[in-house]
């Protein structure tokens, strides 16, 4: 399979190297007034001594604040990418036409739509569906046009590219995903049936 060009949207990719710089920013700059005042030899009153504690408190707890929130876009960014890379594999095993390879990466009670027929619900079926409609096609290539990934949902542009008969049946589509724990939950493909019907008789017709 080859991809033209990735348009991959993820607004956290450069947001973790940011919140550690600007915490240490902050770090530094607390530790540079504390180390200014005990150089000048800063003698605090008291009421300002109980600032600088009230101070220091909201500091650790910021800090703390913001270790959460980067471990939390670390595991999203995480998710997001696995869920990228399951789909990006599901998109390359077609061209080995195996249909059982294909339903496993459903959840049990999974859905595959293909937007001009009926939805298909449940692994088994969407197994047999899928013997059925690629049981002409001597060869497949699914290109990769574009992809979006935002956590459990991943959108693909593609350009499949089928060989029926010996002769090519190209078909523009737009798949949209919705993954849970690793597995396909939905799989909404959209296309112009027209477009592949007509691709599909002309191929076995000059045969």
């Amino acid at each position: 399979m080859k991809t033209k060009h990735n348009n991959q949207i993820n607004r956290w990719q450069l947001t973790p190297p940011l919140l550690f710089r600007a915490l240490s920013v902050l770090s530094a700059s607390f530790g540079f007034i504390a180390n200014v005042m005990l150089r000048e030899k800063i003698h605090l009153s008291r009421q300002a001594d109980e600032i600088m504690k009230m101070l220091a408190i909201n500091f650790v707890v910021f800090l703390s604040g913001m270790s959460l929130s980067i471990n939390s876009i670390a595991q999203e960014t995480s998710t997001m990418s696995e869920n990228e890379t399951i789909i990006r594999e599901f998109v390359e095993s077609w061209s080995n036409l195996d249909p059982e390879n294909l339903a496993d990466y459903f959840t049990e009670d999974g859905i595959y739509h293909n937007i001009p027929s009926a939805a298909v619900q449940g692994r088994d079926n969407i197994q047999q569906f899928i013997s059925g409609f690629i049981r002409p096609w001597e060869s497949t290539d699914w290109e990769i046009v574009s992809l979006l990934a935002d956590g459990n949902i991943v959108m693909v542009e593609r350009l499949d590219k089928t060989v029926v008969a010996g002769s090519p049946v190209n078909l523009p589509c737009f798949g949209y995903f919705e993954l849970e724990n690793g597995k396909i939950k939905v799989w909404r493909d959209y296309f112009d049936l027209s477009t592949y019907t007509n691709a599909l008789t002309n191929a076995l017709d000059s045969h």
